[in-house]
Parts: structure tokens; C-alpha cells; sequence
């Protein structure tokens, strides 16, 4: 995107002239932030905020992508801090992880917004209803693309609401057929605790054809909102 390139290249020169005179000790880097902040002159400082919000919203991407790679590996069962971590926990909790950055995806987006056309909000008031009903906030092209952007995210934000605000689990059921993943659930669950009487290789071989599936279905959900 010509505008992230921009504001890279930009903001490198402004933070590289910046870093020259950082404290070596880590106790005076909060009293040097405070005052080379207020040194800079506004456009620096505007340039430093929004650099800070499109660095957020690229992390957001970032975490997305890992927990797509991640779900794929589905190692063995293991035991960390006194606890099992199976094949199925291990694929729910990174879905948890997609499924909580990619409703983020709007968030970070209005913040963006807010900092690019310095409407002066406190975060917790850039709202979707506020961002795009704002007078400072020009051209219908920004309000159409992130009406556009709602609409992808709303059914990723109740999945999220679901799994952060009522404590469910976050399973992927919706993905997939349910009563195939739970039969596959069962058989991951007896070869995990030796139990099974299906050969380890073959359960192997199921559930990772079905993390395929689930992948390339997240996959088209990414894209849809980078569009």
C-alpha cells in the first residue's frame, strides 16, 4: 500500500534521528519519551501517532497469519505446567487467537481513522457509529469501505463476544460439519489417551485433513477483510 510505504519510509528517518539520543539506562527512557515528545514539533508528533496506530493494525495481520500457521502444526499431546495440551486444544485456542485479532481488524481500523483525521477522541469514543458519522471524517470512500469492513467482521465480533464475554468455547464447529468434527474429536480424544482402536496414523492423518479444510476456510476470511 502506497500510504503504509509512505509512512515507513517517513517515520524511519524521524525515528532514527530520534534513537541517536536514547538512554542507555532503562530507568530514564520514560523521562526521555516524555520530553522528546515534547520537543517534537506537530507534524512529528502526528506523524509518531499515526505510524503507532497502522503499526497496531499490522500486528493485528501478523497474529492472524501465525495462528492460521499454527493451527496446522497440531502436535502431540503434551503436558505444560501440569497441564495436557492436545490436538484439539491446541487448534481451538489459536482459532480463539483468529478469531479475537480478525474482529480487532475494525477496531484498529477506527483508530486509525480517528488519528489520520486528529478528531481528538479518547479511544473508548471511536466507535463505528461515531468514525463514520463524523463531519471532519472526508469523502464517501472511507465511510463506504469501513461500513464494508463491518459487515465482514460482525459475525467474527459475536464469535469473539461469545468466547471473551460468556466464556465459550471456542470451537470451530461453525466451520464444518459438526457431527464430523465431533465423531473426529472422539476418535483424537481415545488415540490421545491410548484407548482408540483406530491406527494413530490414520486419526493423524483425518484431523490434519480437517485443519486443511478449517485453514483454507480462515484463509478466505482474512482475505475478504484485507479486501
Amino acid at each position: 500500500q502506497p500510504f503504509y510505504v509512505f509512512l515507513i519510509e517517513t517515520f524511519s528517518q524521524l525515528a532514527k534521528d530520534i534513537d541517536t539520543k536514547r538512554p542507555k539506562q532503562e530507568k530514564e527512557f520514560d523521562k526521555w519519551r516524555k520530553e522528546t515528545r515534547l520537543r517534537m514539533s506537530q507534524g512529528e508528533r502526528y506523524l509518531t501517532d499515526v505510524f503507532y496506530k497502522a503499526s497496531n493494525l499490522t500486528k493485528v495481520f501478523q497474529r492472524i497469519e501465525s495462528a492460521q500457521y499454527l493451527i496446522k502444526r497440531s502436535p502431540k499431546m503434551f503436558k505444560i505446567n501440569g497441564q495436557f495440551i492436545g490436538r484439539k486444544e491446541w487448534a481451538e485456542y489459536h482459532f480463539f487467537v483468529f478469531t479475537t485479532s480478525l474482529a480487532s481488524v475494525l477496531d484498529c481500523m477506527l483508530l486509525l481513522v480517528a488519528e489520520i483525521y486528529e478528531l481528538g477522541l479518547p479511544p473508548r469514543f471511536c466507535t463505528f457509529e461515531i468514525i463514520t458519522q463524523h463531519d471532519w471524517v472526508g469523502g464517501r470512500y472511507i465511510r463506504t469501505s469501513l461500513r464494508t469492513l463491518n459487515k465482514t467482521i460482525i459475525e467474527h465480533s459475536y464469535r469473539r463476544n461469545l468466547f471473551l464475554h460468556r466464556g465459550e468455547e471456542a470451537s470451530f464447529r461453525d466451520l464444518t460439519e459438526e457431527a464430523d468434527l465431533q465423531h473426529l474429536e472422539l476418535l483424537v480424544f481415545f488415540e490421545e489417551h491410548g484407548v482408540g482402536d483406530v491406527h494413530p496414523r490414520i486419526v493423524s492423518a483425518l484431523w490434519k485433513g480437517q485443519l486443511k479444510e478449517i485453514e483454507a476456510k480462515l484463509a478466505a476470511h482474512e482475505l475478504a477483510v484485507k479486501k
